[in-house]
């Protein structure tokens, strides 16, 4: 996942969080999120206003190193049917800068509309961030090659819930379109970047549409405890749409949770395939890593035109507000979806703490350490990483 996404959801939950201890010392409140929206109190306050929170926040990463920043969020319920089944419309705003002279400020929005039916979801961000670049395959390694990234995008997408199942459960069909213009400088003298031999060595406009379809039973958009979520995304960029490029991509993206009788354990699974086709620019490469797929494993260190992911998660609660987390899974790239192989396969697995901030709304910070082949990482984040 880009760091703008990703430092878009640490945050919202962050700035959630600063706000729990509030929520929890005056019962019936707001506080950071809905009180009607715990499971007890669905559909008994159905007129409540919007909220709004702010916070700082502090995170780590081995890509980012330790990143500072504030986060504020405004949420809301187009309708009461939206709020007993517990989808919140949400607008916020992120600004982050890391130890590593990394900066990023993000704009994320999430509408569910026509009593959960219709969903409209987008960000805008812009940064400016130093990357490493390893190489395109599964062998590629040596020294990194250095060079910063500026970047300004926009996504956005829509969706109708066509076939529900309760609760704003069932199958959503849409489509995404997203805008991004990057412009790559200062890279390493003399490295493939520099010498223009890699696509997208100098950036470029990409301009892409594509089309969705999910099959969504999860009991709740963040910490989800049971259910599924099976996506299929579709389509590519066309210079008829304004892209320099001209290029396909398809993922499947299978998850599921399950709650276990023992001490409520949640366990869960992802299985993701990505691939693309064309002159695709090599910082927008399948690849898998960081602190949400594949924790070990630094994220962009493998990327090419095709990459499969497998991860499983198991979360114990242990006393108090105190949790422990196994995971592990393995990743691949490729040139294409059938050059897969078990030889190719990079393992990797781990453990964590979690802290629970919000019981009621199960939000958590957590502190993995991952580890694969020759690398071992430390992060700190909010939230699940499946």
């Amino acid at each position: 996942m880009h760091p703008a996404p990703r430092l878009l959801l640490a945050a919202f939950l962050a700035a959630t969080a600063s706000t729990a201890a509030a929520a929890e010392a005056r019962p019936g409140s707001l506080g950071a999120i809905p009180d009607e929206l715990a499971p007890e109190q669905a559909g008994s306050s159905l007129r409540a206003p919007p909220g709004l929170v702010g916070a700082p926040f502090v995170r780590f990463s081995p890509e980012t190193a330790w990143g500072f920043g504030a986060a504020g969020m405004v949420w809301f319920h187009a309708d009461p049917v939206a709020r007993a089944a517990g989808r919140a419309s949400t607008i916020g705003a992120a600004f982050q800068q890391t130890t590593r002279k990394q900066t990023v400020g993000a704009l994320q929005w999430e509408a569910f509309l026509a009593e959960g039916t219709w969903r409209s979801a987008g960000a805008f961000f812009a940064e400016r961030w130093p990357y490493d670049f390893w190489g395109v395959g599964g062998l590629a390694g040596g020294d990194p090659e250095r060079y910063t990234q500026r970047t300004r995008k926009l996504d956005t997408g829509l969706s109708r819930l066509v076939m529900a199942a309760g609760g704003g459960q069932g199958l959503w069909l849409g489509a995404r379109a997203q805008w991004r213009r990057d412009v790559l400088a200062g890279p390493t003298i003399g490295g493939r970047i520099e010498r223009c031999a890699v696509d997208g060595c100098r950036g470029g406009q990409v301009v892409a549409a594509q089309a969705v379809v999910a099959w969504d039973t999860r009991d709740r958009i963040c910490a989800t405890a049971q259910g599924l979520l099976l996506a299929v995304r579709a389509g590519g960029a066309l210079p008829a749409l304004g892209s320099a490029v001209r290029t396909g991509e398809v993922e499947l993206d299978a998850r599921g949770w399950r709650t276990l009788p023992w001490r409520r354990a949640v366990v869960a699974a992802q299985a993701r395939l990505q691939a693309v086709s064309g002159p695709v620019p090599f910082y927008l490469l399948p690849t898998f890593g960081g602190d949400r797929t594949l924790r070990g494993v630094v994220e962009g260190r493998f990327r090419d035109k095709a990459s499969l992911l497998l991860q499983a998660e198991l979360a114990v609660p242990l006393f108090w507000r105190l949790g422990l987390e196994l995971f592990g899974g393995a990743g691949e790239v490729a040139a294409r979806p059938g050059a897969f192989s078990i030889r190719g396969l990079v393992p990797a697995g781990g453990a964590g703490v979690r802290f629970t901030v919000d019981p009621v709304e199960r939000v958590f910070v957590r502190v993995d350490h991952g580890v694969s082949r020759g690398s071992a990482q430390w992060y700190l984040s909010i939230g699940q990483a499946i």
